[in-house]
């Protein structure tokens, strides 16, 4: 069995994140939407993928810069992107006719499928926007969450004609309750097993594959990078499917003060996450879709999200037990059941709520349908 960790009990720079995360906790939603100083968006043709064939063409991006840090995220507004955290995506009912789906309600293979198209292009986007990477001064560690379905390493590889190899590393890690401001911690189980083969001390891009709420799992990892392995990168970039403004904002903060870029590629959409007065603990982990169009790629389905949803501008999570809803349906409905029905709200509701947004509403509303319809929607209607 391999040793239990604990790092992260005595490590500054952990307990530094955690000041960081209760001080940003203390700006509120809007205030934090304010330190997105730049936005913009724009468009990129990607490469057909081997599986997965075209990106739609009319898909945009964004690009967010945060104030008083060294920190850019680049969210992306592709079909799956949405699917994944976003609005949703149209998805075929019993006639074949295409009605919104939210993303908490697309679970299992098809979604993973999304998720690993995703990765693919978050993974162009990234070598656009930062050139190629050199497998000797680079690596990328998989979160076992997420981490190991966006498959980065075999992405770049087939994004750089079959060339670029960077070395992977695969990192354990979990939750565990703790008497701290997060109410949370983490457990590091294969940290002495990172960089085989590697110096890490001439890594210079670290890629950190895994989606973010609160950031705390990730700043683990950092203490333990930094500490134990005297890994001191120029540039970390998280390579997140889902990922929440405070978390990345805790990061940026805490690695602009050590001179480390931050660089955070992402869905269609960079979370909120949930400041009100939550009766069980750990509900900073609750991310909804955002308020601010500021933190869109397509901020023109803001509106569809206020005018369908039951209660207007509603909070609900945009998915319950993020790593599970990719394992299994049953399981990550079951999960929403329950934590909707603490919030009032139900998996029914919901989803009777999104199937008036169709393919023809979105187009009376002149609105482009084509960006919420995803490679896994597409098989399921037998394209």
């Amino acid at each position: 069995m391999a040793e239990r960790l604990e790092y992260h009990k005595e490590g500054a720079v952990f307990e530094e994140y955690l000041n960081i995360a209760e001080e940003v906790t203390n700006l509120g939603v809007e205030n934090l939407a304010n330190l997105i100083e730049e936005v913009e968006r724009f468009s990129l043709k990607i490469p057909d993928h081997y599986k997965f064939g075209k990106t739609y063409e009319g898909s945009q991006f964004l690009r967010a810069k945060l104030s008083n840090s060294d920190c850019e995220i680049i969210a992306c507004g592709t079909p799956e992107g949405e699917s994944i955290s976003g609005l949703g995506g149209l998805w075929p009912d019993d006639k074949n006719e295409l009605h919104l789906k939210l993303p908490r309600h697309i679970t299992g293979p098809v979604a993973r499928d999304n998720l690993e198209f995703l990765g693919y292009q978050m993974s162009y986007v990234a070598m656009e926007h930062l050139g190629m990477f050199e497998p000797e001064t680079s690596t990328i560690i998989d979160f076992y969450r997420e981490g190991p379905w966006t498959e980065i390493q075999r992405h770049l590889w087939f994004l750089s004609g079959r060339k670029l190899e960077i070395p992977t590393d695969k990192l354990l890690i979990a939750h565990e309750k703790a008497d701290n401001f997060l109410n949370r911690t983490a457990r590091l189980v294969n940290g002495e097993k990172l960089f085989y083969g590697v110096d890490p001390k001439n890594i210079e891009v670290l890629f950190l594959n895994d989606s973010i709420a609160s950031g705390a799992q990730m700043a683990i990892a950092l203490d333990y990078l930094f500490r134990t392995k005297e890994c001191r990168p120029k540039m970390v970039v998280l390579m997140s499917p889902m990922l929440t403004l405070f978390g990345a904002t805790c990061l940026a903060k805490l690695l602009t003060k050590r001179g480390i870029k931050l660089v955070a590629y992402t869905g269609a959409s960079i979370l909120d996450i949930n400041f009100g007065d939550e009766p069980e603990p750990g509900s900073l982990y609750y991310s909804p879709y955002p308020i601010s169009t500021k933190q869109l790629a397509n901020p023109e389905f803001r509106p569809v999200y206020d005018n369908f949803h039951p209660g207007g501008k509603s909070r609900d999570g945009i998915r319950c037990n993020w790593t599970e809803s990719f394992l299994l349906s049953s399981r990550a409905l079951a999960d929403s059941k329950a934590e909707l029905l603490a919030r009032g709200l139900s998996n029914d509701e919901l989803e009777q709520a999104a199937m008036q947004v169709t393919h023809k509403t979105l187009t009376d509303s002149g609105l482009d349908w084509r960006k919420l319809y995803s490679y896994a929607a597409k098989m399921q209607s037998g394209e």
